[in-house]
């Protein structure tokens, strides 16, 4: 049966429609419009210090190559070659001064194009144009401040208009520091059997289901914490026995990005909820930061980020999760710890252990929510359950519009879900719009304030 895509979010009652979690023709039209269209993460910078370093990831469903070249520019192109489609690069990661195909022998420079094809003069004749069949290039590459993007759209607009307000939250995860950031540890990879929006959604600002879905880890890490702070002499008697409601803000943007952020109290630079040495790290730096990105942004305790479509960020562990999808109903889920450069190696280890032990495929809170998406995503795809709709409207009516020079709409994070009700409006404007001027009208509104209700009513 033909899917309405006018009937899968109705924004007048905050109700999503439980088939964009399963369906298959859905699936498809999210490659071609959302992740052939958006802007993709591809990498760190970090990871490609060096001429000739290289590594492969993917971007909707097409397997990409990104390389630094001898020259210090870094291109990215589809690992495919030209002659029969074979992959070119079977490595994760390396160095090296060209990819050759293991069929035929086609083989390709950094920059993907086609420097050597066995036979070239007796069985191609000097026919073939190499200048022609290079590896398909992706169409825009750029960084933002240590973060290397893709789109394979020539007519998407400047990344740095994409992010938007994004921004606000992006440099405080990359920029506190003068020598930037680095990936360390390398990239945690593993399959879960969800879609990749709920993961996407939950992490840029769902506060709703810590209390719950994490009730046994977050009392056995402050346990843990409050062992360790006794241990050293500290304060750990004076930490916070368990979730509560705290100062914050969240920010829901155009296109789909959002972002939930946590702040200490004014005057409050204590960082009890952290351990040493992290603790006096923050305390050590945070006139560096203040001096970089200003008072409001010195007070933040933790922020969650979401760039649609699928990169997440997690300041309380210095993590970012890129949810790849691999069909309706599963996701590749790639780990970085991405720390400030210069901080100090006992800091940067400490960051890592903490995003394993929290947020790896074993991790604590990990296996809470991977157990969660794959049950929603279960029930998504059921023949009566599929047809009553997510309720997402907690909150509705009530946001607050705001414009302190910080970003251009405030709701307390605890208690909405403003940052996923923009997360699958940005899902719908894209679905939806034919053309990138489209694109910025409804962005435009979204950041003016004017309301929108577009799509019919979902039933149930």
């Amino acid at each position: 049966m033909a899917i309405d895509m006018h009937t899968l979010v109705d924004r007048a009652r905050g109700l999503v429609s439980r088939r964009i979690m399963a369906d298959e023709e859905i699936y498809r039209l999210e490659l071609e419009r959302i992740f052939n269209r958006c802007w993709l993460f591809l990498a760190h910078e970090s990871q490609l210090a060096k001429p000739g370093q290289f590594v492969t990831t993917w971007m909707g469903d097409e397997p990409v190559i990104v390389t630094r070249d001898s020259h210090g520019q870094v291109h990215a192109m589809i690992n495919s070659c030209r002659h029969r489609g074979n992959s070119v690069c079977r490595a994760e990661a390396g160095r090296t001064s060209s990819f050759m195909c293991t069929y035929h022998g086609w083989t390709y420079g950094l920059d993907g194009q086609l420097v050597g094809v066995p036979g070239y003069e007796e069985r191609y004749h000097g026919d073939l144009d190499r200048r022609q069949w290079g590896l398909i290039p992706v169409s825009q590459v750029a960084s933002y401040k240590g973060l290397i993007f893709g789109t394979f759209d020539p007519q998407a607009p400047p990344l740095e208009e994409y992010l938007g307000d994004a921004r606000w939250a992006l440099d405080y995860i990359l920029d506190q520091r003068s020598g930037g950031t680095e990936v360390v540890g390398g990239v945690f990879k593993w399959l879960i059997n969800s879609n990749w929006k709920l993961s996407a959604d939950n992490v840029m600002g769902d506060n709703y289901h810590g209390a719950i879905t994490h009730r046994s880890a977050t009392t056995v890490g402050h346990q843990t914490l409050s062992r360790i702070e006794r241990r050293n002499n500290g304060r750990g008697d004076d930490l916070p026995a368990g979730p509560g409601v705290r100062p914050g803000f969240s920010a829901p943007l155009g296109w789909g990005h959002g972002f939930m952020c946590d702040l200490q109290p004014p005057g409050d630079h204590s960082f009890m909820e952290h351990p040493e040495p992290l603790r006096s790290y923050y305390r050590e730096t945070l006139p560096e930061l203040e001096r970089r990105l200003g008072p409001m942004r010195a007070r933040v305790k933790k922020i969650n980020l979401t760039l649609f479509p699928h990169a997440s960020f997690t300041t309380s562990s210095n993590m970012l999760h890129v949810w790849h999808p691999r069909g309706p109903t599963q996701t590749e889920v790639w780990l970085y710890v991405i720390v400030d450069k210069d901080a100090p190696d006992e800091v940067k280890q400490l960051l890592r252990q903490s995003a394993q032990r929290h947020f790896s495929p074993s991790g604590m809170f990990e296996q809470d929510d991977m157990d969660n998406w794959e049950l929603s995503t279960q029930a998504a795809g059921r023949t009566i359950s599929r047809n009553y709709p997510l309720h997402y409207g907690m909150g509705l009516g009530h946001e607050g519009w705001e414009d302190d020079g910080v970003v251009s709409r405030q709701i307390n994070a605890i208690n909405d879900e403003s940052n996923q009700r923009a997360f699958y409006y940005g899902w719908d404007d894209f679905i939806s719009s034919g053309n990138w001027d489209a694109l910025r009208r409804k962005r435009a509104a979204w950041e003016s304030g004017q309301p929108v209700a577009e799509g019919a009513a979902l039933g149930g």
